[in-house]
């Protein structure tokens, strides 16, 4: 509570008001003061006298009045001087405690100091001296140890000025600031204080206004106002959090919504979408966590289906390579899929039958051995029984036509010089001739031709068993060394 001193006087007035004339010199000092009094008169007396004209007299000379001896004074006593000496140490005290305020903030305890003092002055007046001064020095020390809690009592101030501000009562936060701010003048606690004080019931309505709204929008719009007002306003930010959350699970919400929503309809791409959002919100949330597996599963099986369905269609096409590469891909997503694991088995096996007749289609030659015939014959039939489509059955029937023409020889004739010995290798030695006509199977031969006197002769001929071949072929040795 605000005590309100006395007004600040020269230390004559508050002797005066104290008493500070000690009692054994009250007769001496009137009776100095009479006579001071009898003097002037005295001069106002003969003054208009003096100055009046006077008559001509014969000069007589009138012997000066006699002074009469002052009278002795009585030395103080030491009892008189140590109240006195008490009486100027309080007052001394008192000063002090002017200078720093203490009427402002000393409240009772330095108005029950003024007390004692001034019942210690009337002793002094009464000429009580030991009471006298056991009064000044109480009161002195009551200045003391009201100046030693100085700092308790600033802090005091300051923590109810603080409570008057959570309670939104203005008037009072200014009370008890303005006590903190007459005990330290610079204290930044007590200044802040003071002027959060002056806002203090503008920010209170507002926080009133925000709690009353019924959209949490307007109402941390409001309190952000509050705040930019006074920052340290507690109440509005402790209400601004809880709105803010509020806000936030509103939100949580309706994007889990949005995520639900989607992925009934399976829009993979909006359920992404409303997902990326929730995670921004609350990434590590379990509802959030949980809605990401479901979308990474729907995914994987979109995933998966569209991958057997495009090896079903290369494997319609007869494109086993590319069917066996979609089933490859489709088991890194799944590895327990079925479908995915027979589907690339028989596609990878189909590639290998198509390779293969497509080998013997390319190298007929090779058919003219038995065993290389005898693995034809077997993947020719393998073929047969797959039947897979179009392709496959014309690869079969080549294949097929290609085994057949190895194993049925056409007539070759071959002319020379009777004088070349002729030879085909893994064939025989036909020897010397003009004109020889033999049966062999479709396919290039490799012949020789050696004579005395000549360059040896070695040349690849293809024996050709289409309609019309002629397969006719000269053989001789024609550069002489």
């Amino acid at each position: 509570m605000t005590n309100e001193g006395p007004v600040l006087r020269p230390p004559s007035a508050r002797l005066r008001d104290e008493g500070t004339a000690a009692g054994g010199r009250g007769p001496w000092l009137l009776i100095a003061f009479a006579l001071l009094l009898a003097g002037a008169g005295a001069v106002i007396w003969l003054l208009p006298a003096a100055n009046a004209p006077q008559p001509a007299t014969p000069s007589t000379t009138v012997p000066p009045a006699a002074t009469p001896p002052a009278t002795p004074q009585p030395a103080p006593s030491p009892q008189q001087n140590a109240a006195t000496e008490a009486q100027k140490a309080w007052i001394s005290a008192r000063t002090e405690a002017e200078i720093d305020n203490m009427p402002l903030w000393g409240g009772e305890d330095y108005n029950a100091a003024l007390a004692v003092a001034k019942e210690a002055a009337a002793h002094l007046d009464k000429g009580d001296f030991e009471q006298a001064q056991a009064g000044f020095r109480q009161a002195t020390a009551d200045l003391a140890q009201i100046a030693a809690e100085r700092e308790q009592r600033l802090n005091a101030a300051i923590e109810a000025g603080q409570e008057a501000l959570a309670g939104g009562d203005g008037g009072q936060a200014r009370a008890a600031f303005d006590m903190a701010l007459a005990i330290d003048s610079e204290n930044a606690l007590a200044l802040k204080g003071r002027k959060r004080a002056a806002t203090i019931g503008q920010v209170t309505k507002m926080l009133a206004q925000a709690r009353r709204a019924g959209d949490p929008r307007q109402a941390r719009e409001i309190l952000r106002q509050a705040l930019a007002i006074d920052p340290d306003f507690t109440p509005a930010g402790d209400l601004l959090r809880d709105v803010e959350q509020q806000l936030h699970d509103l939100a949580l919400r309706r994007a889990l919504g949005q995520v639900d929503a989607a992925l009934a309809r399976r829009d993979l791409d909006g359920a992404d979408n409303a997902l990326r959002k929730a995670a921004s919100l609350a990434p590590q949330a379990g509802a959030v966590r949980e809605r990401q597996a479901r979308l990474a599963a729907m995914r994987r099986d979109r995933d998966l289906q569209a991958l057997l369905a495009a090896a079903v269609t290369a494997a319609k096409a007869e494109d086993w390579r590319q069917a066996a590469e979609h089933y490859t891909k489709a088991l890194a997503l799944d590895p327990q899929s079925l479908a995915a694991r027979e589907g690339r088995a028989r596609a990878e096996r189909n590639a290998a039958l198509y390779k293969a007749l497509r080998a013997i289609i390319a190298a007929p030659e090779r058919l003219r051995e038995s065993q290389v015939a005898a693995q034809a014959a077997d993947t020719i039939r393998l073929a047969r029984a797959a039947d897979t489509g179009p392709i496959l059955r014309d690869l079969v029937s080549r294949a097929a036509a290609a085994l057949q023409r190895a194993a049925a020889p056409v007539p070759v004739t071959f002319s020379s010089d009777n004088e070349t010995e002729v030879v085909i290798l893994k064939v025989g030695r036909l020897g010397r001739f003009l004109r020889r006509t033999i049966p062999l199977a479709p396919g290039p031969y490799v012949v020789t031709g050696h004579r005395r006197g000549y360059r040896d002769l070695r040349e690849t001929i293809t024996v050709d068993d289409s309609a019309g071949a002629a397969n006719h072929f000269d053989i001789r040795c024609r550069e002489k060394i």
